[in-house]
């Protein structure tokens, strides 16, 4: 059996991009004066049937925000080091060390991450869309000491190209041990048909070309109009019809750059996705493109808001001196 090699050397960008997300915005700390350039940090990842687990070293101090396009279901332990999250949606800042709170459930969208200490050990594991925590959102101290080394005997196998079935049992030993550990801090794994908004989210995305209300959305899931608001506020912070459209237009988004559809007009295109041609959309679309439908398609680029300069929103809410460094490239 050969030896498992180190985590890649890798960018903010590189991890955002293998992760499904969109980088924001970045700030690193500079190099001591003489000492060694070090890269951000490294990962390596290893994905079966919608499971994703990502093991992460940061190792310098350093803040950066994704923009993920579909509200997973994800975990992230703190195994060493210590990192401040700000998740969209929740009202306050959460810290996970490792020897302290370890463990976050979230669906949020948008992630914020400033390394406090580094080097900072952090896995993350990104569930299949068939799954969901319930309840989604939880931030508590779990002993998952067995979660690394279990990794790793996945990552190994995918190496020595074991067989599929063993990397099937691997997998589940390793989504088992998480949930069994979990359990016992009253949080469960069910089926997504259980959970009313990820069930949503899977119903939406079948039914995107067709016109479709709250009322729409309310019968999908069986719960009554203003429930279903309470729990996509209180999840997402999203209403529902937010929700959406951001599902919405990610398929514009899509549309708009694909040279298949480059003599059709932007006009056309909003209708092709069932969006309103209306200032809010446009808006809506800027803010998470960065730039207007007609500027991207004539650039031929698809970059995330991040990579221009919009103020103290697009740049993330860390005060940059906690890094000790202004804002650096991705």
């Amino acid at each position: 059996m050969a030896p498992l090699p180190p985590p890649r050397p890798a960018s903010r960008n590189q991890l955002c991009l293998s992760l499904g997300a969109e980088l924001q915005a970045s700030a690193q700390a500079p190099d001591p004066p003489g000492g060694v350039a070090l890269p951000p940090l490294r990962f390596r990842q290893v994905e079966s049937e919608g499971l994703l687990v990502s093991e992460e070293h940061y190792l310098r101090r350093q803040s950066f925000s994704a923009r993920f396009s579909q509200p997973d279901a994800w975990m992230l332990v703190a195994l060493k080091g210590r990192v401040l999250l700000e998740l969209h949606g929740r009202q306050t800042q959460l810290m996970l060390q490792g020897s302290g709170p370890n463990v976050c459930l979230t669906h949020a969208l948008d992630q914020e991450l400033l390394v406090l200490d580094a080097p900072l050990q952090l896995v993350r594991l990104r569930l299949p869309s068939s799954l969901a925590w319930q309840p989604g959102e939880f931030c508590g101290r779990v002993d998952l000491s067995l979660l690394l080394p279990t990794l790793h005997l996945l990552v190994q196998a995918r190496q020595d190209g074991a067989s599929e079935l063993t990397i099937q049992r691997l997998k589940d030993a390793l989504q088992g041990y998480c949930t069994s550990q979990l359990a016992s801090c009253g949080v469960e794994l069910v089926a997504a048909a259980i959970d009313p908004l990820a069930s949503l989210l899977l119903w939406i995305k079948e039914h995107l070309q067709e016109p479709l209300t709250l009322a729409d959305l309310a019968s999908a899931t069986r719960l009554s109009a203003r429930r279903l608001q309470e729990l996509s506020q209180k999840r997402y912070g999203l209403s529902p019809m937010e929700l959406l459209r951001q599902q919405r237009l990610e398929v514009f988004h899509a549309d708009l750059l694909d040279p298949a559809h480059a003599k059709t007009s932007v006009t056309a295109l909003l209708r092709r996705s069932q969006l309103v041609n209306s200032a809010a959309t446009r808006q809506a679309f800027e803010a998470r493109y960065g730039d207007t439908p007609n500027a991207l398609r004539k650039a031929g680029i698809n970059k995330p808001s991040g990579n221009k300069p919009m103020g103290d929103k697009a740049r993330g809410r860390w005060p940059l001196h906690w890094i000790g460094a202004p804002a650096s490239s991705p």
